[in-house]
């Protein structure tokens, strides 16, 4: 730009710019599971009966604490056609027919909402200390009293696991991944997809991962059923992330 504002960091990354539009936090809180498996102990989250759904151009941001994971689990529903009819029969932490299922071995999950902005919403005159910043329109373009959003970095990972470098504290995390795994127990399948673990205080890892369990069942044109041992729905799926500090 010709004219502006732009600050970065020692990694000369932008912190202050009024050349593109932010993204300023909307809102945020803390998700209660709307289901715990009983033989995993771990937990569901349906972020689409609360608020931290995301729409337009908003982004989502769960914050995970060391050792704790987050999977995206797009809805399985139902694969068919001669000569099988894959059938699914509800795992253990569906609950919701959802593109917004989550799960997590996390009890309960903060989140924050961000959405792309011109100027910093709700930037007032700054009460006691602060610093505002205006772009030549006069609107705030960054307040010190306000969140916006510092991404660490982003990407696409595929079925490899991926470990990432980061001392961000939350993630935002698109899978599309879905697959059942073998039998386990004598009666029960893993549900396999993308799982992203803060192994550190300054790492992370996506990789494929068990992230639900459930009875799978396929229906031949005969009638009679017997279980899949092995079946993925999609083959080679990527997922998309961003992480983020909260």
């Amino acid at each position: 730009m010709s004219y502006g504002v732009t600050i970065t960091n020692s990694q000369n990354h932008k912190v202050i710019q009024d050349g593109d539009p932010i993204y300023a936090l909307k809102r945020s809180g803390t998700l209660s599971p709307v289901k715990q498996g009983p033989e995993t102990g771990w937990y569901a989250y349906d972020v689409s009966v609360s608020s931290a759904e995301p729409t337009g151009t908003e982004e989502v941001f769960f914050k995970v604490n060391v050792g704790n994971w987050i999977a995206h689990k797009p809805f399985f529903s139902w694969l068919g056609g001669p000569p099988w009819q894959y059938q699914y029969y509800e795992p253990e932490l569906s609950q919701y027919n959802s593109l917004w299922n989550h799960s997590s071995n996390q009890s309960t999950l903060p989140y924050y909402v961000f959405d792309r902005m011109d100027n910093i919403p709700n930037a007032g005159n700054p009460s006691g200390y602060g610093m505002q910043v205006f772009n030549s329109n006069g609107t705030v373009c960054w307040d010190s009293n306000k969140v916006t959003n510092r991404v660490s970095r982003g990407g696409t990972v595929g079925s490899t696991s991926t470990n990432i470098s980061s001392t961000a504290n939350a993630i935002s995390l698109r899978s599309w991944q879905a697959a059942v795994g073998p039998i386990v127990n004598g009666n029960r399948n893993y549900l396999t997809g993308h799982v992203a673990t803060r192994t550190s205080t300054s790492a992370w890892n996506i990789a494929i991962g068990n992230q639900d369990w459930g009875w799978f069942a396929r229906s031949p044109s005969d009638g009679t059923t017997a279980q899949i041992p092995n079946s993925p729905y999609i083959n080679n799926a990527d997922a998309r992330y961003l992480l983020a500090y909260v």
